[in-house]
């Protein structure tokens, strides 16, 4: 049975609840944090990095040319996921902290766009389709990537179905590599 999620942290939910078996595709920060505080019975399998496209889109009527410009700006971001990570490291990599800006938690990066269409929010963190589909929709303008902070994906598993179906997940593992 295939489950699609919204982002990192309802897979761990998901864990955490014992309803899930294998993940294919988690972002990093989420499970990271998840493993290292015990949290979760699942072991990585298998990683990659992610998403070249990714970073900081801003409204264009919003006279936002840098990313120092965000100080008190609204910014959304799904928070505690791989892309807020990102995000963090870019606004510290310009001298600013996360409460040098308004961080807007929403569920997806379409719901960003939307966001940021509406006026909702001056500035999102959006990844792949959504970075490209901002841009290209004349929704905003890119003032920050962040290839200096790629983002990796993770293939997990809970380690009690490992145990159990250790062919299982072999096999999956062969299968995402075709």
């Amino acid at each position: 049975e295939v489950i699609n999620f919204e982002n990192g942290p309802a897979v761990n939910e998901a864990f955490l609840s014992g309803s899930v078996d294998i993940v294919n595709g988690i972002g990093d920060q989420p499970i990271v944090t998840a493993l290292n505080g015990g949290q979760v019975d699942a072991q990585v399998l298998s990683t990659a990095s992610i998403m070249p496209n990714m970073g900081i889109i801003v409204r264009e009527d919003t006279g936002i040319k840098s990313v120092a410009d965000l100080k008190g700006k609204t910014v959304a971001v799904q928070i505690g996921t791989s892309a807020h990570k990102a995000l963090l490291y870019i606004l510290e990599d310009n001298g600013l902290e996360a409460d040098d800006v308004e961080l807007v938690n929403l569920s997806g990066s379409d719901t960003a766009i939307a966001a940021l269409d509406k006026k909702e929010v001056e500035a999102a963190f959006l990844t792949g389709y959504s970075f490209t589909t901002a841009e290209e929709k004349g929704i905003g303008k890119e003032i920050a990537d962040a290839k200096e902070h790629p983002m990796y994906t993770y293939i997990e598993a809970a380690e009690s179905f490992v145990e159990k179906h250790l062919d299982l997940a072999k096999k999956f593992l062969e299968a995402t590599k075709k």
